[in-house]
């Protein structure tokens, strides 16, 4: 007997129902990860829900769903396969039926670089002409901080990888007018994992990437 393994990464309310996203696996296959769609009446029953599964490939969305201006859901993720750039971030947008609207996969900015295909999208934003912009924690050794933008459908315009020559890591992107301000941490001075200075650092960016300030706390 196959048991189906199901999580809920992100619930959106709505005045009538909730809507969300989640991860599903069986019990044959636990690296098969899928993604699924559910959505429920306000008493919490299940009205339906809808998979994105392969057999060879993890399909896992597990941030914020968020509601566009077009009226449908966006979420990112990640999606992992046998492929020789085995790890890419994944953006997948639906209908309120739970239909897949699109689908679309985006290698690391520093893969070419680092021939380390890690990729870990944490937040995104809708930008003022309905794409978007996302952020990324890139390669498992001196991480970078990238920031993506994409077209309404999901299409990479540019990327581009931020920080110093050690880890930086990436946790939220704000609105600031036309701007962006992301924050993170950085690592000040190289040392392993148990002797690693980390400092919070901010910067902002514009509608193209260009740098436009960055702040580093003082280390304590």
């Amino acid at each position: 007997m196959i048991l189906y393994l199901k999580q809920f990464n992100s619930i959106y309310p709505t005045d009538s129902c909730y809507y969300g996203i989640g991860g599903i696996s069986d019990t044959t296959n636990l690296l098969a990860f899928g993604n699924i769609f559910y959505k429920f009446d306000l008493e919490e029953n299940l009205l339906f829900e809808k998979r994105i599964t392969n057999t060879y490939k993890i399909f896992e969305a597990w941030r914020e769903a968020k509601l566009n201006s077009q009226g449908e859901l966006v979420s990112i993720g990640y999606t992992k396969d046998t492929s020789d750039i085995s790890w890419k971030s994944w953006f997948v947008k639906f209908n309120l039926d739970g239909d897949t609207l699109v689908m679309k996969e985006h290698v690391s900015p520093n893969y070419n670089l680092t021939n380390d295909p890690f990729y870990s999208p944490l937040d995104f934003l809708e930008t003022p002409d309905s794409g978007y912009i996302f952020i990324a924690n890139t390669a498992n050794t001196y991480k970078d901080i990238a920031v993506v933008r994409l077209d309404i459908n999901g299409n990479e315009i540019w990327s581009k990888t931020y920080g110093n020559i050690y880890d930086d890591i990436v946790y939220n992107i704000i609105p600031d007018g036309d701007n962006y301000i992301i924050c993170g941490i950085t690592n000040t001075n190289g040392l392993g994992s148990t002797s690693s200075t980390f400092s919070m650092y901010l910067f902002s960016v514009d509608i193209d990437g260009n740098e436009l300030w960055s702040y580093v706390a003082p280390a304590r």
